[in-house]
């Protein structure tokens, strides 16, 4: 034993002598330093991935990508209620004022979408992790696209 050797450095020595350092999670394996940081920063992220809690943005980032998917599957559920009622002889000026309502609602929806993309773009890491604005418009031609699609196939056309 070193006479420089600290107190600390003794009670780490004589526990790995000891062996209890000997079943701790991922011994033998590289650190995992989640990316380039400082020492607080990587402190920081080993605690909250270790208590399994996310950083704001990524909490974030999730609650966005779901609500933009709630959106697309309510406009796709509307669309296949719009087709339904045609096809069982609704009255067309009664389904698409309905249908206009529902494409009112989803722009609506996306506008608030994007003001929360926007706010999260300020708040990401890098610009690597922005998302992209929505373009509704874009989303509803690729969805009636979509629709006409197989029905082209069933006809020939």
């Amino acid at each position: 034993m070193s006479d420089y050797e600290s107190a600390a450095d003794r009670a780490i020595r004589r526990a790995m002598e000891a062996g209890e350092f000997d079943n701790i999670p991922g011994k033998g394996q590289p650190l995992d330093l989640g990316g380039p940081c400082d020492a607080d920063t990587w402190a920081a992220r080993r605690i909250m991935k270790n208590a399994g809690v996310a950083p704001a943005w990524v909490e974030q980032r999730k609650e966005i990508a779901e609500a933009a998917e709630e959106a697309r599957a309510a406009l796709a559920r509307l669309l296949k209620w719009r087709e339904t009622a045609l096809r069982a002889g609704e009255r067309a000026d009664v389904v698409s004022a309905q249908w206009s309502r529902a494409l009112d609602r989803y722009r609506e929806a996306v506008q608030g979408l994007n003001k929360r993309i926007r706010d999260y773009n300020l708040g990401a890491p890098t610009p690597a992790l922005h998302l992209r604005v929505i373009d509704a418009e874009r989303e509803i031609r690729g969805l009636l696209a979509a629709k006409q699609s197989p029905e082209a196939d069933e006809t020939g056309r």
